[in-house]
């Protein structure tokens, strides 16, 4: 290997790392007040879980006029409660 590529190599693993210390320690931070209640606690469809049904919904539906079906399937995923 070349000294430019591992120099390269070392920046991105430098960088990815950097990204895991920031992010890693938002697992342990708490809900926002803003809407989160009406995109998780209080969204019957979220709190009914993970189901073939639950992900043909949020490619169908719109909510808050924010077409995003990731965000509901990602949360019924992980089962925030």
């Amino acid at each position: 290997m070349s000294s430019r590529t591992l120099r390269l190599a070392a920046i991105y693993l430098g960088l990815a790392g950097l990204v895991v210390v920031v992010f890693l320690q938002t697992g342990h931070f708490n809900f926002v007040n803003y809407d989160d209640g009406s995109y998780v606690f209080e969204n019957a469809n979220i709190q009914a879980g993970l189901t073939w049904r639950g992900v043909v919904w949020a490619f169908t539906h719109v909510h808050s006029q924010n077409w995003h079906p990731l965000t509901p399937i990602s949360h019924r995923a992980l089962q925030f409660r």
